[in-house]
This record gives structure tokens, C-alpha cells and sequence, in this order.
């Protein structure tokens, strides 16, 4: 039985590198455009764009979001920008009411009725050739709106993804999210010169109205509604990509319980999705998103149910033996420092485990890295050490209450 265990485990571990070797094939491939830097006295495509800012109790972080949109270098008369109050308990209508002079600026409220709902309110009214879905606690940079428009020149793109930060990550959680994030940043990147990105994030995106409209607008999604239009217009057969220069900046969750709750709703919402998205799996029809990048998804859930288990399994072993090897022959201090120290070839081990493990550590090192220098920003060695930890524990839970809740069709809370 423990044979067949170590075969699924070497199966995982190829998969993963498998992954990770054709993600570093596309990076050598596309190097040199990855890191070009372009001059915006070159740009000479401004689509007009409505910015679409759904709200429900966001009166703490409106008005900065607000703020980062005047802020773009973008010509002034492309932007519209529609703020749609979901039912709120808060003051976020009474802080909407001091744009209600801007005649670029709509306000909508509605009851509550979940972010999909507002979005669409917001999509009823909007009439320019783009569309933009910005978080009400999402701060973007000068420059974001002018890099994502770039892609559009490609008439087959619908949807263009940008690339989320954490902003000045200061708590434990904050600092392991930050490395998180800007890894992101490069699968993603990955995932695009494949046309198999697998979510245009709803904190910044930016779509072509007419597909959106087309495709017939957001759905729940399993609360997931960023998920599900993406995997919507990808089905349809329409081109997303993802743009690892459109900065946009977000706090993230600050502590493990607050975490914990996000990654659920996520998991959750993606589990739902595929299942209800599961006749694109290795479906040829859809391309690289059926055929790649939803089986990688799903083949994620498993290696981390079974690494974390099979890892932990084989540390207790080695600890029942050691013991049990005390037993037998007794302890010495002295004897245990030194053989420590002692390093003989003879007991090299030279199982293959031996060496694919640190390779995928490598290749894990590598993204964190790239990811590093696409996000144009630094990892600190606490940060390392953070994501490390929170990392190595924390998503082998969230993951099994997911699961659990798409077993029982249950959906846990939004906040």
C-alpha cells in the first residue's frame, strides 16, 4: 500500500514540475518583452472607459480609490466612472454625494443584493468601449489604466486582467500575502501567453463593454463573480490576458482568522465554478484553458491535500523510528553531536524524493523572484519567512472546509 502512495506523491511532484518547467520555457521565451520598458509618448490609443465601483459599507476607503482614478494619466474626457452604493449601513452614499457635481460621475444605490448586482446596475449604464471593475478599497497606479489599454489594440481581447498588489505590508499575514501576490504576478503573466488566464480579478480589470455585455453580464458566480465571467468569456471563446504592469494596490486581510475566511470564499467559489464550468475540463474546444490551466487548477487542490498529509506522515515516522531506534541501542550525547556533524556519502540518500523536492522549492524560489522584478517592488527576508510559514500550514484548512462546503452545497459568508 505505502508503494502505491509513493507512486501518486511522484506523480504530483512530476505534474508540479511539469508546470513549472513550461512556465519557465514561456518566461525565457518572452523575456525581453516582460521587462521592456515602453515610453508613453508612444501611446496613441485612449478608448474612452467607464469605471464601474461597486460599494457596499466602503465609506473608510472610497474616497482614496476615488482619488487613484483622478490620478490616472489618462485623458480626462475618455473617463466616466459609475459608483453604485449596494444597500450600505455605513456613510458611503453620503460620501458619494460629494461627487454628485462631476458630470463624469454617476451615482447609483440599490438595496443589497450581492456585488454581481451592482456591477450590472453599473454595466446598464455604461456606454464607452471599455470597462473597468475597480474595488471600492483598491488604489491604482498613475500609469495602470495606460498599460492595461495597450492590449486592447488586439481586437480579439475581451478582458485584461492587472496586477494586484499589497500595499505597505506590515503584519505577519500582510508580508506573507505581499510575496503571494507578486508570484501571482508571474504565473499569471505565464498563463496569458497561453490564453489560459484563470480570473480577471474584480479588484482591476478592464473588458471590452460589448463582450461583457454579449456574454450577459455578472453573475453570483459562487461568490465568485470575477471568477465566473472569466471562465464565461473564456468558454465563449473570446481572448483574456493579463497585464503585469497595471499596478493596482490593496490591503489584504491582516490576520490568519480574516485570511482563513477570504481563502475559503475563494476556494469555494472556484470549486462551484468548475463544477459548473467542468465540460471545459481537457476539452480541446476551449484551448489551453480547458486543456491546461483548469486541470492544473484542480490538480492544485490535490497536491496540497496530499503533499501536506504524505509530509507530515513521513516526519512522524522518522520520529516513531528514531525512537524506537533509542530503544534498542540506547542514547549518547556525545555520539548523536558528533555523527550530526559527520557528513560520510555512504549515507547520502539518494532516493529521487531526495531530489525533486528541492527542485520544486527551487522553481518556487525562481517565481517568488521573477514575480519580484515584474512587480517592481523588493522581498525582505521576513517576508520570505512569513509566506513560508503561513503557507506551509495555513492552506491545507481553508482548503478542506471549501471542499467540505461544496460537498454539503453550502456557501460560506461574504465578511
Amino acid at each position: 500500500m505505502s508503494d502505491i502512495w509513493t507512486i501518486i506523491l511522484y506523480v504530483i511532484i512530476f505534474l508540479s514540475l511539469y508546470v513549472q518547467v513550461f512556465f519557465l520555457f514561456s518566461f525565457l521565451k518572452n523575456r525581453k518583452n516582460l521587462f521592456k520598458e515602453t515610453s508613453d509618448k508612444d501611446v496613441d490609443f485612449f478608448p474612452s472607459v467607464s469605471f464601474l465601483v461597486p460599494c457596499w459599507n466602503e465609506s473608510a476607503t472610497l474616497r482614496r480609490t476615488m482619488e487613484s482614478i483622478f490620478s490616472l494619466e489618462y485623458p480626462k474626457d475618455k473617463l466616466n466612472i459609475v459608483i453604485i452604493d449596494d444597500g450600505s449601513s455605513d456613510d458611503t452614499w453620503r460620501i458619494m454625494q460629494s461627487y454628485k457635481d462631476n458630470t463624469r460621475i454617476k451615482l447609483l444605490k440599490k438595496e443589497n443584493g450581492g456585488k454581481h448586482t451592482a456591477l450590472n446596475l453599473g454595466l446598464e449604464n455604461a456606454n464607452t468601449e471599455l470597462l473597468a471593475s475597480v474595488d471600492a478599497d483598491t488604489i491604482l497606479d498613475k500609469k495602470a489604466l495606460l498599460e492595461i489599454v495597450k492590449y486592447f489594440k488586439n481586437t480579439e481581447i475581451a478582458a485584461v486582467g492587472g496586477s494586484i498588489l499589497i500595499e505597505n505590508p506590515s503584519s505577519f499575514v500582510g508580508k506573507a500575502q505581499s510575496v503571494e501576490y507578486q508570484m501571482n504576478s508571474y504565473i499569471k503573466k505565464m498563463l496569458g501567453f497561453t490564453g489560459g488566464v484563470l480570473v480577471a480579478p474584480g479588484a482591476f480589470s478592464v473588458f471590452r463593454t460589448d463582450a461583457v455585455k454579449k456574454v450577459g453580464g455578472y453573475r453570483e458566480g459562487n461568490n465568485q463573480e470575477d471568477l465566473e465571467l472569466t471562465f464565461r468569456i473564456q468558454t465563449n471563446h473570446m481572448k483574456v490576458d493579463h497585464c503585469h504592469t497595471a499596478f493596482a494596490f490593496t490591503k489584504g486581510p491582516s490576520t490568519i482568522r480574516s485570511l482563513f475566511r477570504q481563502r475559503v470564499r475563494w476556494s469555494r467559489g472556484f470549486l462551484g465554478n468548475v463544477l459548473e464550468y467542468k465540460e471545459a475540463i481537457f476539452n480541446k474546444k476551449f484551448g489551453n484553458f480547458g486543456m491546461f490551466s483548469l486541470p492544473i487548477g484542480i490538480m492544485n487542490y490535490l497536491a496540497v491535500f496530499y503533499v501536506f498529509s504524505f509530509s507530515w506522515v513521513y516526519f512522524f515516522k522518522n520520529i516513531l523510528l528514531k525512537i524506537e531506534e533509542v530503544n534498542l541501542v540506547g542514547f549518547e550525547a556525545s555520539s548523536a553531536v558528533s555523527n550530526f556533524f559527520k557528513f560520510d556519502l555512504f549515507f547520502f540518500d539518494t532516493r529521487a524524493l531526495s531530489f525533486l523536492v528541492p527542485l520544486i522549492h527551487i522553481f518556487l524560489i525562481f517565481s517568488i523572484f521573477v514575480g519580484m522584478r515584474l512587480a517592481k517592488s523588493k522581498v525582505s527576508p521576513s517576508s520570505l519567512f512569513c509566506f513560508g510559514v503561513v503557507y506551509s500550514f495555513v492552506p491545507i484548512f481553508w482548503n478542506i472546509k471549501s471542499v467540505y462546503y461544496t460537498v454539503m452545497a453550502k456557501m460560506p459568508s461574504w465578511r
